[in-house]
């Protein structure tokens, strides 16, 4: 059976967490069941999401609000080992944020996230860099409509 956990600094010491969980593993298993514990192999990636802030919204807090939003959705312990990152699932966090109007686009890297989802694949978890892009949404009175106007990342 092979198992992997996240490595931090704190869990790979003398007594890495690997041991701790082989030992844990062996000593409520029957005799002979082999166990193959390792260390996951991270993929850093930037993750860049577009929103579109509300007019009625100071946009630095509404930018604060939807990266700290992100970045705890995304801990590599909340996805976990081996996850798929769903688009909609980003969209969803940045579009539940106070002051968002509207979710725009996702980046992984440099690419738009066209597909519904990435993988991290087996024995590899995300960590990701968060970067917000916002737009504003600014009230046209004289057509009763909304234009949008750009603020840099």
């Amino acid at each position: 059976m092979q198992v992997w956990y996240i490595p931090t600094a704190e869990n790979e010491g003398v007594n890495t967490l690997g041991s701790l969980i082989r030992d844990r593993l062996e000593a409520v298993s029957a005799v002979g069941v082999p166990f193959e514990v390792m260390a996951a192999t991270k993929k850093a990636r930037t993750i860049t999401v577009g929103i579109l802030v509300e007019s009625d919204y100071a946009v630095d807090p509404v930018v604060a609000d939807t990266q700290a939003a992100l970045e705890a959705a995304l801990l590599p312990e909340v996805l976990g080992i081996g996850a798929t990152l769903f688009r909609s699932k980003v969209l969803a966090v940045a579009g539940a944020v106070e002051g968002v109007a509207a979710p725009l686009d996702v980046f992984v890297g440099s690419k738009l996230m066209e597909k519904a989802g990435i993988k991290a694949g087996a024995g590899k978890y995300f960590e990701f860099t968060v970067v917000i892009s916002a737009k504003v949404e600014q009230a046209n009175r004289a057509k009763g409509g909304a234009v949008v106007g750009d603020i840099a990342p």
